[in-house]
Protein backbone atom coordinates (compact mmCIF):
# COMPACT_ATOMS: atom_id res chain seq x y z
CA UNK A 1 0.00 0.00 0.00
CA UNK A 2 1.53 3.12 -0.68
CA UNK A 3 2.05 6.52 1.51
CA UNK A 4 -0.81 8.28 0.98
CA UNK A 5 0.99 11.39 2.17
CA UNK A 6 4.33 11.07 0.24
CA UNK A 7 4.37 13.75 -2.97
CA UNK A 8 2.91 12.94 -6.40
CA UNK A 9 5.44 12.02 -8.50
CA UNK A 10 6.30 15.02 -10.76
CA UNK A 11 7.53 15.22 -14.74
CA UNK A 12 8.27 18.23 -16.81
CA UNK A 13 8.33 20.04 -19.78
CA UNK A 14 11.34 21.39 -21.00
CA UNK A 15 9.87 24.10 -22.93
CA UNK A 16 12.12 26.23 -25.24
CA UNK A 17 11.07 29.32 -26.61
CA UNK A 18 13.32 29.82 -29.58
CA UNK A 19 14.70 33.45 -30.76
CA UNK A 20 13.99 36.76 -27.96
CA UNK A 21 11.99 39.75 -27.86
CA UNK A 22 14.63 40.88 -30.50
CA UNK A 23 14.96 38.14 -32.86
CA UNK A 24 11.35 36.74 -32.86
CA UNK A 25 8.43 38.72 -31.55
CA UNK A 26 8.45 41.43 -29.28
CA UNK A 27 5.78 40.00 -27.27
CA UNK A 28 6.13 36.48 -25.74
CA UNK A 29 4.07 33.36 -27.08
CA UNK A 30 0.84 32.26 -25.24
CA UNK A 31 1.90 28.85 -24.11
CA UNK A 32 -1.57 27.04 -22.86
CA UNK A 33 -0.64 23.10 -21.48
CA UNK A 34 -4.42 20.72 -21.51
CA UNK A 35 -6.26 24.45 -21.77
CA UNK A 36 -4.04 26.36 -18.75
CA UNK A 37 -1.74 28.89 -19.26
CA UNK A 38 1.34 29.13 -18.75
CA UNK A 39 4.10 31.76 -17.26
CA UNK A 40 6.84 31.85 -20.25
CA UNK A 41 10.01 33.43 -21.46
CA UNK A 42 12.16 33.40 -24.39
CA UNK A 43 14.85 30.70 -23.63
CA UNK A 44 14.58 28.13 -21.56
CA UNK A 45 11.55 27.19 -19.77
CA UNK A 46 10.61 24.36 -16.94
CA UNK A 47 6.60 23.15 -16.52
CA UNK A 48 6.32 20.97 -14.04
CA UNK A 49 3.42 18.53 -15.21
CA UNK A 50 1.65 15.56 -13.38
CA UNK A 51 3.15 12.28 -15.71
CA UNK A 52 0.98 11.47 -18.48
CA UNK A 53 -0.53 12.85 -21.43
CA UNK A 54 0.38 16.36 -22.21
CA UNK A 55 -1.73 18.56 -25.38
CA UNK A 56 0.69 21.92 -25.47
CA UNK A 57 -0.67 24.75 -27.78
CA UNK A 58 1.32 27.62 -28.45
CA UNK A 59 0.36 30.95 -30.57
CA UNK A 60 1.25 34.55 -30.66
CA UNK A 61 -0.56 37.92 -30.94
CA UNK A 62 0.19 41.28 -32.60
CA UNK A 63 -2.84 42.41 -34.09
CA UNK A 64 -4.03 39.00 -34.68
CA UNK A 65 -3.33 35.66 -33.82
CA UNK A 66 -0.35 33.97 -35.84
CA UNK A 67 2.23 31.43 -35.17
CA UNK A 68 -0.29 28.33 -33.75
CA UNK A 69 1.53 25.35 -32.77
CA UNK A 70 0.29 21.87 -30.87
CA UNK A 71 1.67 19.05 -30.14
CA UNK A 72 1.11 15.98 -27.49
CA UNK A 73 4.05 14.68 -25.09
CA UNK A 74 4.05 11.91 -22.84
CA UNK A 75 5.15 13.18 -19.62
CA UNK A 76 7.56 10.97 -17.68
CA UNK A 77 7.40 10.64 -13.96
CA UNK A 78 10.66 11.92 -12.25
CA UNK A 79 11.60 12.67 -15.95
CA UNK A 80 11.20 15.36 -18.61
CA UNK A 81 10.14 15.55 -22.40
CA UNK A 82 12.39 18.59 -24.28
CA UNK A 83 9.92 20.47 -26.79
CA UNK A 84 11.07 23.51 -28.62
CA UNK A 85 8.76 26.21 -30.36
CA UNK A 86 9.91 28.66 -33.14
CA UNK A 87 7.71 31.25 -33.93
CA UNK A 88 7.03 32.37 -37.26
CA UNK A 89 9.03 35.16 -39.21
CA UNK A 90 5.75 37.00 -39.98
CA UNK A 91 2.13 36.87 -39.09
CA UNK A 92 1.12 34.59 -41.82
CA UNK A 93 2.74 31.00 -41.56
CA UNK A 94 2.19 28.65 -38.42
CA UNK A 95 4.65 28.14 -35.76
CA UNK A 96 6.90 24.81 -35.55
CA UNK A 97 6.80 22.80 -32.44
CA UNK A 98 8.35 19.70 -31.58
CA UNK A 99 10.69 17.43 -29.51
CA UNK A 100 13.84 18.86 -31.45
CA UNK A 101 15.00 22.61 -32.14
CA UNK A 102 13.02 23.79 -34.89
CA UNK A 103 13.87 26.29 -37.80
CA UNK A 104 11.57 29.16 -38.09
CA UNK A 105 8.56 29.01 -40.75
CA UNK A 106 7.82 31.63 -43.29
CA UNK A 107 11.33 32.78 -44.64
CA UNK A 108 10.65 32.36 -47.91
CA UNK A 109 7.32 34.51 -47.83
CA UNK A 110 9.77 37.13 -45.99
CA UNK A 111 12.06 36.54 -48.97
CA UNK A 112 9.33 36.85 -51.39
CA UNK A 113 7.60 40.40 -50.21
CA UNK A 114 11.01 41.65 -50.10
CA UNK A 115 12.01 40.76 -53.95
CA UNK A 116 8.49 42.11 -55.12
CA UNK A 117 8.62 45.04 -53.63
CA UNK A 118 12.11 45.69 -54.93
CA UNK A 119 10.70 44.82 -58.53
CA UNK A 120 8.24 47.11 -58.24
CA UNK A 121 10.55 49.98 -57.39
CA UNK A 122 13.20 48.85 -60.20
CA UNK A 123 9.89 48.39 -62.38
CA UNK A 124 8.87 52.55 -61.28
CA UNK A 125 12.45 53.84 -61.61
CA UNK A 126 12.39 52.15 -65.79
CA UNK A 127 9.18 53.59 -66.33
CA UNK A 128 10.69 57.29 -64.59
CA UNK A 129 13.53 57.02 -67.08
CA UNK A 130 12.12 55.77 -69.98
Amino acid sequence: MSDPSAPAPTGFIELTLQGSAVTATPVTPSVRVNGYPMRVAYGANRLAMPPGRAFIEIDCQWMLTYGKASIDVEVPAHGSVPVFYAPPYHQFSRGAIGTEPQKRPGLAGVFGIIGGIVLVLTLLVLIAVL
